[in-house]
């Protein structure tokens, strides 16, 4: 289980006392700092006084209700960063696609199930802490860098001057170009600092996005280890496409994360077994844009959330959430496309068993040249019949 953020402060807002008194005395056991307010203009007031990691916002409230609250909490540029969790009796599709609209990132049903507030309450803040980690980084990179621009200037500057003195007495280009080649050990010294810490926040980004593709199994253990699997499948397309290293790299990433807007998705909705209804299916699209959304504020050396926010876009535009087509959609995203359906068709799900691979193989033929590209389709036909890849040997 991730660890929380030390000390989190959270805003719990209701006008119900009640509900106040419950949800406090869970957080409480928890050790969070927990904030009261009764109104949504209390609230907004708590808002302006204090500093707060996470708001639990009650809907209907007299005279400023909770949408208001988010709303006027989102155009705060001090307050804008804040996850919003609403806290409601009924979940209805008016309701959530206005509070996704506005900025809010999750809802939690009353009365509260204690595990299920808990968890989301810690998905939120750990995703918190994760892009204030990441931010912290790509400044100190940003740092680093521009030492060695100076570094680099500063050789420059030394080897011009170098240039210009080659006329001078031998005793004084021996002198000079003994200075120059200290310069030099100085510059290898300072670029293999430079690549290390290079090394070093690649790691921490690959530790992240995983730890971002695990709070989405949280939400829904029956596609575990899905996000992986699509991956490693679009990895070995692209791989077998000849893509770039770079190209390869930034597909493993986004693959990995594709479904992390699953977290806005209502628990139930993801582990239901039976059909979804067609205002429950339009929840569940928002998903990609959703991902799309969190990813967006990540500073990734790829195209990441544009890919996972086109991953059920077709190419003849009848996919979601823009409605792209052909060369629209890039190139990585097209490839995960067919990934996420071939994994998907043959694993389980709660709303059917796992149809197997030949069935998956035989909806991505079908549909080659509509809703997936051709050559991409080929490849991934082939790494399977050639017997070049299994999702077994990849488990």
């Amino acid at each position: 289980m991730p660890d929380k953020l030390d000390k989190a402060r959270i805003l719990l807002v209701d006008d119900v006392p009640a509900n106040i008194k419950v949800a406090g005395n869970i957080l409480r056991h928890e050790d969070y700092k927990v904030v009261f307010a009764t109104s949504g203009r209390e609230a907004l007031e708590r808002l302006g006084e204090s500093r707060f990691d996470l708001v639990l916002l009650d809907i209907m409230m007299p005279e400023v209700d909770g949408f208001e609250v988010c709303r006027q909490l989102k155009l705060d540029e001090t307050t804008r960063d804040i996850p919003v969790i609403f806290l409601t009796a009924k979940l209805d599709t008016e309701s959530i696609l206005k509070a996704y609209n506005i900025g809010g990132q999750d809802f939690v049903t009353k009365p509260f199930n204690e595990s299920e507030l808990l968890a989301r309450i810690r998905a939120h803040l750990d995703l918190k802490r994760s892009h204030e980690r990441l931010r912290t980084l790509n400044c100190e990179l940003e740092l680093e860098v521009g030492t060695r621009k100076k570094v680099e200037k500063k050789l420059r500057q030394a080897q011009a001057k170098v240039r210009k003195t080659n006329s001078e007495l031998e005793k004084r280009v021996k002198q000079r170009t003994s200075e120059l080649e200290k310069e030099i050990e100085d510059r290898k010294k300072a670029q293999e600092a430079q690549r290390q810490s290079y090394e070093k926040l690649n790691s921490i980004m690959d530790d992240i996005i995983l730890t971002m593709a695990r709070l989405v199994e949280i939400r829904d253990p029956y596609t575990a280890g899905h996000q992986q699997r699509v991956a490693d499948l679009a990895v070995a397309i692209a791989t077998k496409m000849n893509l770039s290293k770079d190209e390869i790299d930034g597909i493993r990433a986004a693959g990995i994360v594709h479904d992390i807007g699953k977290m806005y998705v209502p628990g139930e909705l993801l582990t239901r077994p039976g059909k979804l209804e067609e205002f429950e299916f339009k929840v569940l699209q928002a998903h990609a844009a959703k991902g799309s959304y969190i990813l967006r504020s990540i500073d990734f050396p790829w195209p990441v959330a544009d890919m996972v926010g086109q991953h059920h876009e077709r190419l003849d535009g009848s996919g979601y959430p823009e409605g792209l087509a052909g060369d629209e959609i890039l190139q990585g995203a097209r490839i995960l496309a067919v990934a996420d359906v071939v994994e998907a068709i043959s694993s389980h799900r709660p709303y059917r068993a796992a149809l197997g691979i030949d069935v998956a193989l035989a909806e991505i033929r079908k549909n080659a040249g509509k809703h997936f590209e051709v050559a991409v389709v080929s490849v991934c036909c082939e790494l399977f019949e050639n017997n070049e890849f299994s999702f077994d040997r990849m488990s």
